[in-house]
């Protein structure tokens, strides 16, 4: 039986990713002396705004940031995943998601981790976490072509 699993909110806290977007919003905040969180506001607000048009777009925090920090008149690309590598080895998953993923594995089931986070992101999150052992592919909405809402992301699931 193949079974999907989310990774943000399921197997590892939402807030995990906070320092990443911290740091990202700090640093484009520091170029037009503003607050972080002015800046970090703003692009939860385009993320909004980007999901309400059901695109992929939503979930491209390179894109994101890099608008925000373009709206406020500061010329930058943004690269989430160098950021992210200096603290995806201190995300905490919820206890109990290594064992439930392994126990999962053992009773012979195929194994989908199935978010709408981009393959870019995730991949790192899954591997540097040890998700990657356990699990047999990862759905995201660039490799699937559409956000987890639309039915491509469930086929093959029970």
């Amino acid at each position: 039986m193949l079974i999907l699993i989310d990774l943000d909110g399921t197997l590892l806290p939402l807030e995990a990713w906070d320092p990443v977007f911290q740091e990202i919003s700090t640093s484009i905040a520091s170029k037009v002396n503003t607050d972080w969180r002015v800046v970090y506001r703003a692009a939860k607000e385009l993320n909004k705004e980007l999901l309400r048009e059901f695109t992929i777009r939503a979930f491209d925090w390179d894109y994101i940031f890099t608008e925000v920090a373009h709206r406020f008149g500061v010329p930058m690309s943004i690269d989430v995943n160098s950021i992210l590598m200096k603290y995806v080895r201190g995300f905490k998953p919820f206890d109990g998601a290594l064992e439930l993923l392994r126990v999962i594995k053992e009773l012979g089931h195929e194994i989908i981790i199935a978010t709408n986070g981009l393959y870019k992101y995730q991949s790192v999150v899954i591997n540097e976490l040890g998700f990657s052992k356990f699990i047999d592919g990862i759905r995201t909405p660039d490799i699937v072509g559409c956000p987890k809402n639309c039915r491509e992301f469930f086929d093959g699931a029970r």
